[in-house]
């Protein structure tokens, strides 16, 4: 269960990169830099694509339910 966890977590952090860099780019090519103010407008605007933000999302859920199956599987021995 531990290794199946670490995956997880592994899994989990390249879908937050990817969907970030996504993100960063859609920004950079709409607006030409990122700053509070563009980012501000991207969000407003709908700039970034859904399926971006959903896969950080999960991301972030992968690294945390992968994080407890690593915690349980080191005390289950």
């Amino acid at each position: 269960m531990t290794l199946r966890g670490l995956g997880l977590m592994v899994l989990g952090l390249a879908m937050i990169g990817l969907g970030s860099a996504v993100a960063k780019r859609k920004v950079i090519a709409v607006y030409g830099s990122i700053n509070a103010k563009t980012r501000e407008k991207a969000e407003d605007e709908g700039v970034v694509p859904g399926w971006a933000t959903a896969m950080v999302l999960l991301g972030y859920l992968g690294v945390i339910v992968g994080f407890v199956l690593a915690i349980v599987g080191l005390f289950r021995g």
